[in-house]
């Protein structure tokens, strides 16, 4: 297979994502856990009652199943879809939307759908980090074939790579990008924002059953799974970062699993350089490749921002609103490229260490990471039309407290763990009134 070939081919798929930019949207992939609600214990795939059983009711009131060995490991409605995560983590994908209002009517009619069933087997949905309660070895291992592949290659490549598969849930962005000089401004600007997200959006109040005093845990967990698809991808503090670089980093990589004619097969650790045939794999074919990179920041035919824990509602709509209001306003991406272009990769790798150590008060060129994120939260509001402006007061009233979401629960476990957690639990969200934006100007 030949090398220029295969950069050229991924070159072309990459080119073949972009929109103009009045055709950008947003869309919002959100991880939860289900839990027993008396003990916060996980709920498996195949108890009675379980996830298999909750996703068979689903079917019964529309949603289509797909199966893979005579088990539902998939759903989907319209062209939203809910998929399993290795220690059965619900995963809700949002298609790409144009307005924030959309993206919030599709996360609370799917919270609509499933809660009722939950209430009738006394669990609750949580949107959290990682797992309340369960250790990952009590947490059995879903039944599907590329998972089992992974939990193999991944247990010799790091040593939290099994805590990541199944202990932990996150909220990903996905956006839109017009040219390559867009990707690299998007890219790189997101790539200085990361320790400012690992940081302000901790929700990792316990890990392993414990207290968790880790400062961004979720940074931690991913560095230490894999160096070869985790963290940020080479060059990206540079401007040395383009569509064919990112091809040739991934090309020198092992993508554990390929897809070829509908057929799963185990590469293990061949680059993909060796498994790749350029003339052969159709587009499904390499957006199945690269989704075996795990990377921060992914380009797939969009751009994947993959750094946020998972946030409950409101504040999962609030997230969506904050890229948005930085990434698709042209002042505010230029800004935040010109701020990041400061930066290498040095001084973001100290500003990190520095985080864990003291988080929201780590210091960046004399200022803390509290009050630096508040400019930028000011800087997103600023790049929102009126109807979505009010979507990120969730943050807004977190900066002011100058509270991260773990210590939202922290700061009530004297209430006991449950009810510290209850702002995490989604069961009472129908309750809840919609955020709504601002009303339309």
């Amino acid at each position: 297979m030949e090398y220029k070939k295969q950069v050229e081919a991924l070159v072309r798929y990459f080119k073949e994502g972009e929109k103009k930019s009045l055709e950008f949207k947003t869309g919002l992939e959100i991880e939860h856990f289900i839990v027993r609600k008396n003990s916060l214990k996980s709920v498996s795939y195949f108890e009675n009652g379980g996830i298999k059983d909750i996703l068979e009711h689903l079917v019964h009131m529309g949603w289509k199943a797909e199966q893979e060995v005579g088990h539902i490991l998939k759903l989907k409605n319209a062209d939203r879809s809910i998929t399993l995560e290795p220690g059965s983590q619900i995963e809700f994908d949002i298609p790409p939307q144009k307005y924030l209002e959309n993206i919030e009517k599709i996360y609370l009619s799917f919270i609509q759908d499933l809660t009722p069933l939950l209430e009738k087997r006394n669990q609750v949905i949580m949107a959290l980090a990682y797992h309340p309660q369960s250790s990952i070895h009590d947490l059995p291992l879903l039944p599907k074939k590329r998972y089992g592949h992974m939990y193999d290659y991944l247990k010799k490549t790091g040593t939290l790579s099994h805590n990541m598969m199944k202990g932990t849930a996150s909220t990903q962005i996905c956006m839109d990008y017009c040219s390559e000089e867009d990707f690299i401004r998007k890219s790189r600007s997101a790539a200085f924002l990361t320790p400012f997200i690992y940081c302000i959006f901790d929700n990792a109040p316990f890990f392993e059953g414990k207290i968790c005093t880790t400062n961004s845990i979720r940074s931690i967990i991913w560095n230490a799974c894999d160096p070869d698809r985790c963290g940020l991808p080479y060059n990206i503090y540079t401007d040395m970062l383009s569509f064919e670089s990112y091809a040739e980093y991934i090309l020198g990589k092992p993508p554990i699993i390929i897809m070829k004619n509908n057929r799963m097969i185990y590469t293990g650790t061949s680059p993909m350089r060796e498994v790749f045939d350029p003339e052969t794999f159709s587009n499904s074919e390499i957006d199945h490749m690269l989704s075996m990179y795990f990377f921060d920041i992914r380009l797939r035919s969009y751009i994947e921002l993959r750094m946020g824990d998972s946030l409950p509602y409101p504040y999962n709509i609030a997230y969506a609103a904050l890229w948005k209001g930085l990434l698709y306003n042209a002042k505010n991406l230029s800004l935040l490229y010109e701020e990041a272009k400061k930066y290498n990769e040095r001084d973001m790798q100290e500003f990190s260490d520095q985080i864990l150590k003291k988080g929201i008060y780590a210091i960046l060129d004399g200022k803390t990471v509290i009050e630096h994120f508040k400019d930028i939260t000011a800087m997103a509001k600023n790049g929102l039309n009126c109807c979505e402006k009010n979507y990120l007061k969730p943050i807004e009233d977190m900066l002011k407290k100058e509270l991260v979401p773990k210590e939202m629960t922290l700061n009530n476990l004297d209430r006991g763990k449950m009810r510290a957690l209850e702002w995490c639990s989604l069961n009472g969200i129908n309750n809840l009134k919609r955020c709504d934006g601002i009303a339309c100007c």
